[in-house]
């Protein structure tokens, strides 16, 4: 085991051979001993002598927390053949493993999109690794190889991407990988039921199946988008109609799972008496003209 320095030797000097035998070979990770000393062979230990009989031997490197995200070493093949050389294999240096940093987006946004559950699979179909995306995009340390990213579950609102294949390509430190979801679109519009022409000034609520309104907004005469609605059932509710119109009867409507746009449509009648430009009773509204040139004809 290294030091705190980064330095290991299988010598005496540095580490008594009787000092705690060779106690790391079976020590959990976490309680390893650094003092503990190493000797190798049949007979039993002896500080005037190497650790390591005439023989070719292998050092790898093991994992563990202290080299998390890093390419281990070895095997390097170290022989042992003259009674008390040294073998100096200097300074071995560890290398980031190739990181490869996922990002799941809307189609309509640059943002992260968060509540996706998502999932890597390498190329003999063995799950990877498996999260839900958040604010940031998600890193994981890949081996080089192919790789499919797959959308197990959509966040509220979009639909399932279809799945992205990717590579990790040998010596590339970062791969960047991207999934954009499609939101669901919802259109609806608001008309005169006489002329179908669209119809400003009308509260309008869409309320969801538990009662819940999930959006609300005053028509303004172009139909209103509504973004990211979950698939189920919707009622289009009027709370307040235009001057001069009769309060329309809720509109039920679904949602599909479907990136077309869908559209929702609610007619209001004009009140008894009442045309479009006036108050009821057919007085023509407080500051409009138009009435005056049919009128003078």
């Amino acid at each position: 085991m290294t030091d705190a320095n980064g330095c290991a030797s299988t010598a005496a000097s540095w580490n008594p051979h009787t000092s705690s035998i060779n106690a790391n070979d079976q020590a959990p990770e976490g309680s390893w001993d650094v003092s503990a000393g190493v000797w190798f062979g049949s007979s039993g230990p002896d500080d005037s002598k190497g650790a390591l009989p005439y023989d070719t031997y292998e050092l790898t490197e093991l994992p563990c927390s202290a080299n998390e995200g890093k390419e281990l070493l070895g095997p390097i093949e170290v022989r042992v053949y003259r009674d008390g050389v040294t073998v100096d294999l200097g300074t071995l240096t560890n290398d980031d493993l190739p990181r490869t940093v996922v990002s799941k987006k809307s189609v309509t946004g640059e943002d992260e999109l968060p509540g996706a559950t998502l999932r890597v699979y390498d190329a003999d179909g063995e799950l990877v690794e498996e999260w839900v995306s958040g604010e940031e995009p998600h890193e994981l340390t890949l081996l080089p190889g192919a790789y499919t990213l797959h959308e197990e579950l959509a966040p509220e609102g979009y639909l399932v991407a279809s799945d992205v294949e990717f590579e990790v390509a040998e010596g590339v430190p970062v791969t960047k990988v991207e999934m954009v979801d499609e939101p669901t679109r919802v259109e609806a519009g608001k008309v005169d039921a006489a002329t179908g022409e669209p119809l400003a000034g009308a509260t309008m609520q869409v309320v969801d199946a538990e009662g819940e309104v999930v959006e609300e907004w005053v028509s303004d005469g172009e139909p209103h988008l509504i973004e990211a609605l979950a698939p189920g059932d919707y009622v289009l509710r009027e709370t307040e109609a235009p001057e001069g119109y009769d309060l329309a009867e809720d509109v039920p409507f679904t949602v599909g799972e479907t990136a077309e746009v869908q559209a929702v449509t609610m007619a209001d009648e004009a009140l008894p008496g009442t045309a479009p430009g006036t108050t009821p009773g057919g007085l023509p509204q407080t500051g409009d003209w138009s009435w005056v040139v049919p009128a003078a004809c």
